[in-house]
């Protein structure tokens, strides 16, 4: 895996995190008018990091859209092939 591809997986990383944080948040403060524009925020770069990735590498998941009719993903070196 180059640096450019573990920069960018990193960065989709990091903004899962950041959605998986924020809705843990929500789930003890519902109503948190600041929370919720945030959690707008954070879905939109967690979109946007997920489509970059997978324009430009491969698909995260096997059922991407898409990978439909592509096999990418299998040939995309698998985690014990990466370097370093």
């Amino acid at each position: 895996m180059s640096a450019e591809q573990q920069a960018c997986l990193l960065c989709v990383m990091a903004e899962g995190f950041a959605l998986d944080e924020v809705r843990l948040f929500l789930d003890t403060h519902p109503g948190e008018a600041e929370a919720l524009q945030y959690l707008a925020q954070r879905q939109a770069a967690c979109r946007a990091a997920q489509e970059n990735y997978v324009a430009r590498f491969a698909p995260l998941q096997i059922d991407d859209p898409s990978a439909a009719g592509d096999d990418a993903w299998v040939r995309a070196p698998w985690p014990w092939e990466w370097e370093g």
